[in-house]
């Protein structure tokens, strides 16, 4: 072994100390050497330490002090669709402005299969651009006491990733300064749990499919609705058509619509489903027995 820093992923063994030893690292840089790697095992890897070192030199940019690393914590997520669904299913969210950008351009291109990444790039700086013309007015808080922003005070220079917007603050701006933010399904009102249920929210990076705390049929009022608005009432196909509609334009309590899988909503108890055709199909048929 050279007196290069040992490979970066494995905590080092007593030869490769014995090593550095010899090639004439001190104690106190072997010792140092020992606790970085303790400190990238404990972040659970290399690649999550690198993630949580560079948050850590943005938000010690914009607050004009050291923010160590372990203050982060990297969370991991699928696909961006099972990412979007956890965030839109979490009441209390919040981000910095640069952030939220990310996210409803990642939404916006999730919604429209035909775009590609360079015109996700370009909404992403549209949405920042409608942020930084609306600055003064945006409920911007300071990390780590969550007071605000004061009203009138210049912006410090890493705004942008240093302070953060809660989801319930930045609808409530969105509904005087921004409504086009509106429709995105991250900034949904949250739906009450029914009575003696205790909401429960989508884990980071999961779409849960099970079935407790949820209505004993789902979606009843939203069907019977879109039976109104269908070309023929009593044919499941245009009735899910219309459910679609409201999905893809994310009409509450739909968030979207995936192949595949089918209309994607939120219960009342926040979590993420899927209401497919055939079901659709099964339980109008069964309506139509019952009479």
């Amino acid at each position: 072994m050279t007196d290069k820093q040992p490979e970066q992923r494995n905590a080092p063994t007593p030869e490769a100390i014995a090593t550095l030893r010899a090639s004439g690292w001190s104690e106190a840089q072997i010792e140092a050497q020992c606790q970085q790697f303790e400190r990238i095992r404990a972040a659970g890897g290399f690649q999550n330490w690198v993630v949580m070192c560079e948050a850590a030199r943005i938000q010690s940019e914009a607050r004009g002090y050291t923010v160590p690393p372990e203050n982060f914590r990297v969370r991991e997520y699928g696909t961006i669709t099972e990412q979007l669904a956890a965030i839109a299913a979490e009441p209390d969210n919040g981000a910095p402005p640069a952030l939220w950008a990310f996210w409803f351009a990642a939404e916006l291109r999730e919604r429209n299969p035909g775009m590609d990444s360079a015109a996700r790039t370009v909404a992403e700086g549209q949405i920042m651009r409608a942020f930084e013309a609306h600055a003064d007015a945006l409920p911007l808080r300071q990390p780590p006491s969550g007071l605000l922003w004061p009203k009138g005070q210049p912006l410090p220079p890493g705004w942008r990733e240093g302070l953060y917007m809660t989801k319930a603050e930045l609808r409530a701006w969105a509904k005087e300064c921004a409504p086009d933010f509106l429709g995105s399904a991250l900034l949904a009102e949250p739906q009450a749990a029914p009575a003696g249920e205790v909401a429960t929210i989508a884990g980071p990076g999961t779409v849960r499919h099970n079935t407790k705390g949820k209505r004993a049929q789902p979606l009843d009022a939203e069907i019977e609705a879109a039976k109104h608005e269908a070309t023929n009432p009593n044919d499941a196909h245009a009735v899910y058509a219309v459910l679609q509609r409201w999905a893809e334009e994310r009409k509450a309590p739909f968030i979207g619509f995936a192949e595949g899988e089918g209309i994607k909503y939120q219960t009342p108890a926040g979590e993420v489903d899927f209401f497919r055709f055939d079901a659709l199909r099964k339980r109008m048929s069964r309506a139509a027995n019952a009479r």
